[in-house]
């Protein structure tokens, strides 16, 4: 394994662009030093399953607005001809 990786200062800039919370970069930098490499993959599992859950209901949220706007579109052209 990369050392560099398990510096601390590397670390918390890695989960900080990840968006992770102090708390969770504070512990992921106290497992590293007790080397705890499994529980911080299950604490990175976590938050890499919380991040892709946001990312799905954002997409769904696009979607809708999506159709919405696309029948105003379609509502707006439709008005456009009558007139």
């Amino acid at each position: 394994m990369d050392s560099h990786v398990l510096d601390e200062e590397n670390i918390k800039e890695i989960l900080i662009d990840a968006g992770c919370n102090k708390l969770v970069i504070d512990e992921v930098i106290d497992l590293a030093n007790q080397k705890e490499y499994e529980r911080i993959y299950n604490i990175l599992s976590k938050q890499r399953k919380d991040i892709l859950e946001k990312f799905h209901k954002s997409q769904k949220e696009i979607d809708v607005l999506d159709y919405f706007i696309d029948n105003l579109k379609k509502l707006n052209i439709t008005n456009n001809q009558k007139k």
